[in-house]
């Protein structure tokens, strides 16, 4: 699980994100990057063991699931998945007809995701090994964006923000889900009742079981800090703040935590909130540059 930053951290950030819609960069943005791929490299084969059902609830419900409908329906062909890790995102997506190009900065990542799709049968994934801020594709050159849990671990959000809009042709999408610096009440107590549980398990050597996996550097972000780029950026946005807890549905069946997550987010999603999680569905009104 990924933990709020400290409320002075957060204080800072507030006020730079108000000023400027930008994150702090960090002194070192290569470090920071080199980093985040060494630790996916080493999580890779056991990530979806320790995320996996925590996240499918929120995947199914509000991001991989509904986004691989809305893109097939809109007729997308290419579809670029920034950070694609494991292919949480990417194989939904091309099962449901686009094609995917994976891109991702960890080897360890992009093998995961190519052996998942060959088992699963799934074609049309197209595996890159690139940085999310320095894209290696033309000016509009796919239908369509997806990043799922990706921007809290890049030096420069509105970099990445910007070459994602370089690359998406006029009238694309744009879906984004990122870690919400506003962590609400129930993923609160859960984290605390998580941390005693795992303080325990660590005593008999079992840890792993409520462990996922987190770097140093990544960071829950400030909806703004997502919100305001995509509106300097001329996009139709619509935000949803979806409440998040983990850990319980690790121990439910699916069925089970998905009624749980629907009951936590019963009402307005759209309605800025104490969240644990900030999803973004974008469309893109501009034409790409030079059309």
């Amino acid at each position: 699980m990924i933990d709020p930053p400290s409320p002075r951290r957060r204080a800072a950030e507030r006020t730079t994100v108000a000023r400027t819609g930008a994150v702090p960069v960090p002194a070192d943005p290569t470090a920071w990057k080199r980093r985040d791929a060494i630790h996916h490299d080493r999580e890779a084969a056991r990530y979806d063991r320790l995320i996996g059902r925590e996240f499918a609830p929120y995947q199914q419900l509000w991001t991989a699931r509904p986004w691989a409908e809305r893109l097939a329906a809109d007729g997308a062909r290419v579809v670029l998945d920034i950070g694609c890790g494991t292919g949480r995102t990417t194989l939904p997506v091309a099962a449901a007809g686009p094609s995917v190009v994976a891109l991702d900065m960890s080897r360890g990542m992009l093998k995961q995701t190519v052996a998942k799709a060959h088992a699963a049968g799934i074609t049309g994934v197209w595996p890159l090994i690139a940085d999310a801020e320095r894209l290696p594709l033309a000016d509009g050159a796919v239908d369509a964006v997806v990043c799922q849990g990706v921007l809290h671990h890049l030096p420069d959000v509105r970099v990445a923000l910007a070459e994602a809009d370089r690359v998406l042709a006029r009238g694309g999408w744009l879906c984004l889900a990122e870690p919400d610096s506003e962590s609400s009440r129930p993923y609160g107590v859960v984290r605390r009742a998580g941390r005693i549980v795992a303080a325990l398990l660590r005593r008999l050597r079992t840890a792993e079981a409520l462990h996922s996996p987190g770097t140093d550097d990544e960071r829950p972000l400030d909806p703004d800090a997502v919100l305001m780029p995509l509106a300097a950026l001329d996009y139709d946005v619509t935000p949803a703040y979806i409440v998040h807890v983990p850990v319980v549905y690790r121990f439910v069946p699916a069925a089970a935590a998905r009624i749980i997550a629907r009951v936590l987010n019963a009402g307005d999603r759209t309605r800025r909130r104490p969240a644990d999680i900030l999803v973004v569905v974008a469309r893109r009104n501009r034409a790409a540059a030079g059309a």
